[in-house]
């Protein structure tokens, strides 16, 4: 998914949150996936957006935020999970999808 970057995982036990950050060369955090036994915002983006619109996803319904046609976050529910996409600059709406596609 983010070919080339270090994966950082963690898990936060309490919260049953499972979450791997992607950091570039010089150690910035360039992207942030999460999944927790919740039907939730898990993402810890709470950023107000302008553009908050429904994605279909692999016959799934995907919640993505963004601003000016680019979009950093995504969220959906699956099987009792929440999962949730954060990046640090926007992509494209299909980009965005792509991501998510990824991961289902």
């Amino acid at each position: 998914m983010f070919g080339g970057h270090q994966a950082v995982w963690r898990s936060v036990p309490g919260d049953k949150l499972v979450e791997i950050i992607y950091q570039d060369v010089k150690g910035q955090k360039i992207a942030r996936v999460r999944k927790a036994k919740a039907i939730d915002d898990i993402s810890g983006d709470y950023k107000q957006y302008a553009n908050i619109e429904k994605l279909a996803v692999c016959k799934d319904i995907v919640i993505v935020e963004g601003d000016n046609r680019s979009f950093c976050t995504a969220i959906w529910h699956k099987n009792g999970y929440s999962y949730s996409i954060t990046l640090q600059d926007g992509v494209s709406r299909q980009a965005i999808g792509a991501l998510v596609a990824d991961i289902l």
